[in-house]
């Protein structure tokens, strides 16, 4: 219906403010009824000061006799562009749909007249009139719009055209209007947000308002069984078809959606964060994104990393210095309680009898562990008389870790020494000699 354009207010001594011009195009300005119910709307729209509805700041006809409205500029993007970068997180979607429940409901009860009458109605509220600011704010746009185009001779195609989705059945019907209407819209938004899918939208204008009517809404948690059912449930209501069963007023609705367990704390610094993820090359850098990396050096821009998660995306958390020595020190730690232990069973070992099947009368073998690296050719060791030969396949086959095995001194003392049973266990497929005794170091080296 119209072209926006990027304008600034002037003022004495250089005094400038950016706003936003809405033209209306030239075949909607040619026709005398609509001009009449533009005019009355800008009239009402122009009352409205809250900080969830774009406020108009003047309204008048160009050279070439086209109605425009200068109204306050949102730098960031409309709720349609959003949900084009992806889901969203349920926290932020209890927030933008708040918000725009309570500029709605300031228009409804909005005095209207003098003679006491109250209320404005959206009568167009869709994705494309949710303004979301850089900053994190959320603003209805376009309010009365929507009664001035029903007003044109234009053909009922064009007078819905774009919005016919998000239209409640009443509007549809051609019925009588009030807050409520837009509380069923609001609930069209919600419901496709949460499932992420659009709820009546068809191929043509009949089917579109036919769905609208008579098609029954199924639960969003069908499609998105990860929606919490306190939201679903505020999603439901607002989509009731009977005025009965819908929300009575915009403070019903707010409430509801306050007491999800979702709710957020801060819901206008986690969009306008969201916002600079999804947008890095257009929203502006925020101070927690900017970083000094020393007092003489420029100042370096970090922008947020990019992705459309479904829940808010935490960049992981960087392991400090303190935390590594900690650990190094509890592996220290470790190794020394093992230790202890190591020495504790070998003593404890020691003083257990030694094992009857054993011959005492035949002295211990003497064996070293292999060395992995080829060690030097040493003299034969001299064995005592009685000694069981080792046969070579036994010796070859299985070794113990050179960590945890000493060589068997073949001295006199060493062999006077008791014999203790061995705590090893055997190899598959190795031979251990009859009555033969080997020493285990337990930790340490």
């Amino acid at each position: 219906m119209a072209e926006v354009f990027l304008g600034r207010t002037l003022g004495k001594s250089g005094f400038q403010r950016p706003v936003a011009i809405k033209c209306i195009l030239p075949h909607y300005c040619d026709q005398q009824t609509f001009v009449d119910m533009f005019i009355r709307e800008a009239q009402l729209t122009a009352k409205l000061r809250h900080p969830n509805v774009v406020s108009v700041l003047d309204f008048d006809q160009d050279r070439d006799h086209r109605l425009f409205l200068v109204m306050d500029l949102v730098d960031g993007v409309d709720l349609n562009g959003l949900l084009g970068t992806g889901p969203l997180p349920f926290e932020l979607i209890i927030f933008v749909i708040t918000e725009v429940i309570r500029g709605l409901g300031y228009a409804h009860n909005l005095p209207i007249g003098d003679d006491g009458v109250r209320g404005l109605v959206h009568r167009d509220v869709s994705p494309h009139n949710v303004l979301l600011s850089w900053q994190g704010e959320v603003k209805v746009s376009d309010f009365g719009i929507a009664k001035a185009r029903a007003a044109t001779e234009a053909t009922g195609s064009l007078m819905v055209k774009g919005k016919p989705a998000y239209m409640s059945p009443e509007q549809a019907n051609g019925g009588a209007l009030d807050g409520r209407s837009d509380l069923f819209s609001v609930g069209i938004m919600l419901w496709e947000m949460l499932s992420g899918e659009p709820l009546f939208a068809s191929d043509t204008l009949e089917r579109t308002l036919s769905r609208v009517l008579f098609e029954p809404i199924v639960k969003p948690s069908v499609i998105n069984r990860d929606i919490p059912p306190d939201l679903e449930r505020c999603a439901l209501r607002l989509l009731e078809r009977d005025h009965a069963k819908r929300y009575p007023n915009a403070e019903a609705a707010i409430a509801d959606l306050t007491a999800c367990e979702s709710h957020p704390r801060d819901g206008r610094d986690a969009l306008a964060g969201l916002l600079a993820e999804r947008f890095p090359g257009r929203a502006p850098l925020r101070l927690g994104d900017v970083r000094h990396a020393t007092p003489d050096a420029q100042t370096i821009a970090t922008p947020r990393p990019t992705g459309a998660p479904t829940r808010t995306a935490r960049p992981p958390r960087r392991r400090s210095r303190r935390g590594g020595r900690l650990a190094l020190v509890a592996v220290l730690g470790l190794a020394f309680v093992g230790a202890g232990v190591g020495i504790a069973l070998a003593v404890r070992g020691a003083s257990k009898p030694v094992d009857a099947s054993a011959d005492p009368t035949q002295p211990a073998p003497s064996r070293a562990a292999p060395s992995p690296q080829a060690a030097p050719a040493t003299p034969p060791t001299t064995m005592p008389a009685g000694t069981p030969a080792i046969p070579a396949s036994a010796e070859t086959s299985t070794a113990l870790p050179a960590a945890v095995t000493q060589p068997t001194s073949t001295s006199p003392a060493a062999t006077k020494q008791p014999a203790r049973p061995s705590r090893e266990r055997t190899a598959p497929g190795r031979t251990k000699p009859s009555g033969g005794i080997e020493e285990i170091k337990l930790g340490g080296s």
